[in-house]
């Protein structure tokens, strides 16, 4: 982990325990088990503290408990309750002296990369596997719309509908779909998904081997694969949304709608517009 960043988790953490102290020791000790386990998520995604507050990462924690960890539902609630505790702890200390806290950096994907990515993924053939074609749609579903691999996995055959994308996920999203949609390469999708599907009935906009959901860790693995073929291998889901997100803005450039399409808090808005003015 970035030195900076452990620095300031140990500061964090051990200022959160101190608050504990009119618990009992059973319960401090479920408290130490929710925070180690916090600890090794941000020495993962090499991250402070401070970016929890941010609305994607706790989704992204769920997933690195139920995935990674296998742990029970029993216990990722119990961890997202010190998570939001540490969270609130954080502000707390935030308020007091904010420049005494180091700013998150927020990643963007090179805009080449991003060309690289939609160039190739736009050249789809009928011919590809199912799973080749997959993958590119997946991407540029990303590029354009900025969703989540968890919005994606969400999708149903039905959810886009018109001029809108509609999931029903955590949450409603609805996303505007932009003239620069690809229609022609979603009724290639379509039509090779019904032929992957057969006989087999789901409802699932993108189907795994069985020909059921696919889940968050194979929307991932597909970006990844495309990723490492035609461009750069480190690139991210979340850097191409966090470019999607500035686009959306560059565009129309209302906080409100913004927040509200994207499910983010105006505190990340204005960290992406700020991050942004320093990115290629």
């Amino acid at each position: 982990m970035n030195t900076k960043y452990k620095n300031v988790n140990d500061m964090v953490f051990i200022g959160y325990e101190k608050q504990l102290t009119s618990l009992s020791a059973r319960t401090k000790k479920s408290y130490a088990y929710d925070i180690k386990s916090l600890r090794e998520y941000l020495v993962t995604v090499n991250k402070s503290a401070f970016a929890l507050s941010d609305e994607d990462e706790e989704e992204k924690y769920v997933d690195w408990l139920k995935n990674v960890q296998h742990e029970s539902p029993r216990s990722i609630k119990r961890r997202l309750c010190t998570l939001r505790g540490v969270v609130r702890y954080c502000m707390s200390q935030k308020r007091k002296n904010d420049t005494a806290i180091p700013c998150e950096e927020i990643p963007f994907a090179r805009n080449e990369d991003i060309r690289s990515l939609y160039l190739y993924c736009s050249n789809l053939s009928d011919k590809e596997s199912y799973g080749e074609i997959r993958a590119k749609i997946i991407v540029i579903m990303c590029i354009l719309f900025g969703l989540k691999p968890n919005d994606l996995s969400c999708m149903d055959i039905d959810s886009i509908n018109g001029d809108e994308i509609v999931i029903n996920s955590n949450h409603l999203l609805i996303r505007l779909i932009n003239d620069s949609f690809p229609h022609e390469l979603l009724a290639i999708y379509l039509d090779k998904r019904k032929k992957y599907l057969g006989d087999t009935n789901c409802n699932a906009f993108f189907l795994n081997r069985f020909r059921e959901r696919l889940n968050v860790n194979g929307i991932n693995r597909d970006f990844h694969m495309i990723a490492k073929k035609c461009c750069n291998e480190n690139i991210t889901m979340a850097q191409v949304r966090n470019n999607c997100i500035c686009d959306y803005y560059d565009h129309l450039p209302d906080k409100v709608i913004i927040c509200k399409l994207f499910k983010i808090t105006t505190n990340r808005i204005d960290k992406l517009i700020r991050n942004n003015s320093h990115h290629d």
